[in-house]
């Protein structure tokens, strides 16, 4: 197996974990019911490119795990806090998108059929999800107060996401004072 096949595989374990996580916490933010089986998933997938990986002879442990819990815990204990639901949910579309384009590499790396098919038909299940989260934040535009208000409620998510706000505003003024 060349590295940059052992390699995807596993950031391949780290990213799977990462996007259950992530559309984890996502779902209990946004009410988003849709990223659920997403969450399922992403867990399956995890689980089982560690099973592909061991039958190659390559080990994906605690250093894979903890990448993808790192990532994982950054985006939803600290990034997600400044969001809009509308921005949190799609974040999830690109992390659809990011393992979809994995899985689509993987698979047309490996030299074992085997492995390919594999990759396509989680990238295939995978597009669908992103295709779900998509229809997701589109649906969020019929009630545009509720697109924009702070992903996580609590009162330091909600000083957060005004931290945003001022930043994004002063932005505004920033360029409307330019443009004279």
């Amino acid at each position: 197996m060349h590295a940059a096949e052992h390699r995807a595989l596993r950031e391949l374990y780290a990213l799977a974990r990462q996007q259950s996580k992530h559309w984890e916490a996502l779902s209990r933010r946004v009410d988003a019911s849709v990223l659920s089986a997403g969450v399922a998933d992403g867990r399956r997938l995890a689980e089982e490119v560690r099973a592909q990986a061991g039958e190659r002879g390559l080990a994906v442990g605690p250093a894979a795990r903890t990448a993808g819990g790192t990532l994982a815990g950054a985006r939803t204990g600290v990034a997600d806090r400044f969001l809009e639901r509308n921005q949190a949910l799609r974040l999830a579309v690109l992390d659809a998108s990011h393992l979809v384009t994995l899985l689509d590499y993987v698979a047309a790396l490996t030299t074992d059929e085997h492995l390919s098919a594999f990759c396509k038909r989680w990238a295939a299940r995978f597009r669908d999800h992103e295709r779900t989260a998509r229809d997701a934040v589109t649906a969020l535009a019929a009630d545009p107060s509720s697109a924009i208000a702070p992903l996580d409620r609590s009162p330091l998510g909600r000083a957060a996401h005004g931290v945003a706000f001022a930043v994004g505003s002063l932005g505004e003024l920033v360029d409307a004072r330019m443009r004279r």
